[in-house]
């Protein structure tokens, strides 16, 4: 009887301290509850019992991926999810209890509550690729300035040390980015320092030129100090800061900054080193603000809509009516301005840019139609035909 009682205080002494490291531990978590069905004809009882309950975790792991891009998108797009991602549910799972279990036609179900680690599953290259996906795969260009030493800022022909850095993290996470070695060699040197320096409109010109949706511009620095106590190593603190500005209309989408101390002999040496290694903090830390917006936007996109051809403003004001009553997935309609027959219109979408543009299409108002000239992930172009 003192060997049960004992092992029974060896459980519940377990069990709260389970209870307790749960509890600390899962503040990133979600509690989701899931149900998974298993066919018992073929199998016995307990294999289709193991197989719902993986069928729960497999489902409780979508619910979480839809959390963060959006219910409505899992549906539209479930063949976006990774097969992957739920091969590999079991990681997501922190814990979970069975709620409740049945056997029915043939069928076993469970149903559970489990814990899923959101942060894992946001960092997870899976996750991320069904949010790229979701965003059409935007293209990346990735410029940055450096200087060491109070110098003048240079941009070199090929990588400097920062982009190098930094576009290896972004690839990584399967970015796609634009090779701007050639950017460099096409655009005017003063150009590119106008954009460095601060001239977004300018960046996004030259990210429309080259094919890249965002482009990431930004200055790097390394300040050697004097040298370490009376020896004759050095301490160079580097500090880089960029902006990431959509192409197609010049926002500013995420800044970010980092900064990173070495010490070294070699000034260069050690500059290398610091610029290598707040390269890669900076990419990582910015990287999670542009699929932060990524993902916002494919809940509630805000999307430009520019109609030329316009005879009137009561024709406007006709078309907005009917774009409001015939195109599914418009939360909201701002009308920006409205000059010489050329409208500006701010829409909330609830869904992807081009699908909504394909809508636009079938939109008459007597007879007229809107034809789209145009599409990017943020801007539609389109005129009035009759």
């Amino acid at each position: 009887m003192n060997k049960i009682n004992n092992h029974l205080k060896r459980i519940t002494v377990l069990c709260l301290f389970l209870t307790f490291f749960c509890h600390a531990s899962y503040g990133s978590d979600t509690g989701i509850t899931a149900q998974g069905v298993a066919d018992m004809h073929s199998v016995s009882q307990a294999t289709a019992r193991d197989m719902a309950l993986e069928d729960a975790m497999r489902k409780a792991v979508e619910q979480a991926v839809g959390t963060l891009i959006n219910s409505e998108s899992v549906v539209e797009n479930y063949t976006l999810l990774s097969d992957r991602i739920y091969s590999r549910s079991r990681g997501y799972i922190r814990s979970y209890r069975i709620l409740g279990e049945r056997k029915e036609d043939g069928l076993y179900t469970v149903e559970i509550l489990a814990k899923v680690g959101l942060e894992n599953l946001k960092g997870d290259l899976e996750a991320i690729n069904v949010l790229l996906s979701r965003s059409h795969n935007p293209r990346v260009m990735v410029i940055i300035g450096e200087s060491v030493a109070g110098e003048k800022l240079k941009i070199y022909e090929g990588l400097s040390i920062t982009e190098t850095a930094m576009i290896d993290q972004f690839l990584t996470k399967s970015f796609k980015v634009i090779d701007a070695e050639m950017v460099k060699k096409t655009i005017e040197r003063d150009q590119l320092l106008c954009a460095l320096e601060g001239d977004n409109a300018l960046a996004a010109k030259i990210g429309l030129q080259y094919n890249a949706e965002i482009v990431i511009m930004g200055k790097a620095t390394a300040d050697p100090s004097e040298n370490i106590m009376e020896t004759n190593i050095k301490s160079i603190h580097t500090n880089i800061s960029v902006k990431a500005i959509r192409s197609d209309n010049a926002e500013i989408i995420a800044t970010e900054s980092a900064s990173c101390t070495k010490a070294h002999v070699n000034e260069s040496i050690g500059a290398h080193k610091a610029f290598q290694e707040s390269g890669k903090k900076l990419a990582d830390a910015l990287m999670k603000k542009i699929l932060e917006k990524l993902r916002k936007d494919t809940d509630l996109a805000t999307v430009e809509l520019t109609i030329s051809g316009i005879s009137s403003f009561s024709q406007l004001v006709g078309l907005e009516s009917a774009i409001k009553q015939n195109a599914r997935g418009i939360k909201d309609i701002h009308r920006r301005s409205y000059t010489s027959g050329v409208a500006k219109l701010e829409l909330k979408l609830r869904e992807d840019t081009q699908a909504f543009a394909e809508k636009l299409l079938a939109i008459k108002t007597g007879n007229i139609h809107i034809e789209v000239t145009g599409v990017t992930q943020n801007k539609i172009d389109a005129k009035i035909k009759e």
